[in-house]
């Protein structure tokens, strides 16, 4: 039974806003200071016409499972698509004592508080300058990342593949990539049992570059899902897991054939790049394949040549040490609205200790879901919103995990903005999850590229 502390007092206004509140505790016996609510409305009746009631302490307002249809109803329907993928995926996080529901309340209640907060982030204040060069390299790579998707209708309009009889010419189309420097493409029909191993490999001459391009996902279930979301620590830092792995059978996989690339192209660099799950393993692909000389720039480990890795919306990938260090191997470009790179198995382990906090703490679950609801309505100061934002904060402490090397942010506070912003930030601003409008929106390469375009 949810519960609340202190004493509710209801005017005609703020009644109205939870009529179904009451509708669920008439079954119960409710103390009044005038009486007894037994089986019946009769103190909605009177507070509705301006009559004032105090509530007991200890009273059942708002039961969990109608808050989470309230709040349901008042998700922009945008979200609920996404928001039920990652329900699937946070499902995965509960036990004997932490069930579906217990973890649905908890998001439930974390997506309205973010809502109705006046100040639900951090704000960047400061982004860093980038020269021309970093912003046409961007441009450049990030055609590379798209393309490893094939004619995909999500990744560009139909329209867009006219002429492109196949996937190699519309790679050819999107990079300008002759199709005799395409050394190899492997996409999901040769591969099916290993979706993270679609690729192609090819050389960039107008760069002086081979190139692999990793194919990702367009969802949050495949950004979470497709692989393992656990943490894997090696020298000292984490990463995630699956994708780890997944750039280690990548690299068994294509590795001869990169080192073939390079020694018929003497004097060039490999770049890796991709989107989404595709720019975390171009990341950590172009992170195993390195090493860092002693004036800080990283070079190929077994050619000697220069490397570096693109990543276009990346999923969260290493910890946020391990982003700093490799801030001059990879270059990553997001969305602030993004929510994929801010995904990591902390994100889930924190909102399970928030359902964990819920389950022992019952009067504070009467009062915020009360509260809540409330603000819903209409009703009450939305800064509580932040206040109960803190709480769920002060339990909020698994490690996350971060976009990975030096971060690029797109964003939008008065004018668009595009710039760099130092690990310190990313660190606060990717350590926790943005259930709002746009969160897969900008995820997807074509409104990426069409916001990229807007900073010309």
């Amino acid at each position: 039974m949810s519960v609340f502390t202190g004493i509710a007092r209801f005017s005609k206004d703020s009644v109205d806003g939870v009529v179904d509140a009451f509708t669920e505790v008439k079954k119960g016996t409710v103390e009044i200071t005038s009486g007894v609510l037994n089986g019946d409305l009769s103190l909605l009746d009177a507070a509705k016409k301006g009559t004032g009631h105090s509530i007991a302490a200890g009273a059942s307002l708002i039961s969990p499972g109608k808050f989470i249809s309230l709040a349901t109803e008042a998700t922009d329907s945008s979200l609920l698509g996404p928001l039920a993928e990652f329900k699937e995926v946070l499902y995965g996080g509960c036990d004997d004592k932490i069930k579906k529901a217990d973890m649905e309340l908890s998001l439930m209640l974390l997506v309205m508080l973010q809502k109705l907060s006046p100040t639900p982030f951090p704000e960047i204040e400061e982004y860093q300058a980038v020269s021309n060069a970093i912003f046409a390299n961007f441009k450049h790579w990030m055609n590379h990342a798209t393309a490893a998707y094939g004619r995909t209708p999500l990744i560009h309009p139909a329209s867009y593949f006219v002429g492109c009889k196949d996937d190699k010419a519309w790679i050819t189309h999107m990079t300008g990539v002759g199709t005799s420097d395409i050394l190899k493409y492997e996409d999901v029909k040769e591969v099916a049992d290993k979706p993270w191993l679609e690729y192609y490999l090819a050389v960039d001459r107008a760069k002086s570059a081979v190139v692999l391009a990793v194919k990702g996902t367009l969802s949050i279930k495949g950004a979470m899902t497709d692989l393992r979301c656990d943490y894997v620590s090696r020298d000292g830092y984490k990463y995630h897991r699956g994708i780890f792995e997944a750039s280690e059978a990548l690299i068994e996989h294509i590795k001869g054939d990169i080192t073939r690339a390079l020694e018929a192209n003497p004097d060039f660099s490999l770049v890796t790049c991709g989107h989404s799950l595709g720019g975390g393993v171009a990341a950590l692909v172009a992170h195993l394949l390195s090493k860092k000389l002693p004036d800080g720039r990283f070079v190929t480990k077994t050619e000697g040549r220069g490397i570096h890795c693109y990543a276009l919306e990346p999923a969260a990938s290493m910890c946020a040490q391990a982003s700093a260090d490799y801030q001059e191997l990879i270059s990553s470009l997001v969305h602030k609205n993004d929510i994929v790179p801010a995904l990591s198995e902390g994100v889930i382990k924190d909102i399970k200790a928030y359902a964990i906090y819920l389950q022992e703490h019952r009067d504070y679950l009467g009062e915020v879901l009360f509260n809540t609801t409330q603000m819903m309505a209409g009703f009450g100061d939305s800064k509580k919103a932040d206040e109960y934002l803190e709480t769920f904060r002060s339990v909020a402490k698994n490690e996350k995990l971060v976009p990975p090397g030096m971060v690029y942010i797109m964003g939008k506070k008065e004018r668009l903005r595009f710039g760099r912003v130092g690990d310190v930030v990313v660190a606060k601003f990717f350590g926790e999850a943005r259930f709002i409008m746009g969160m897969v929106e900008h995820h997807i390469p074509l409104s990426i590229m069409k916001t990229f375009g807007n900073f010309k």
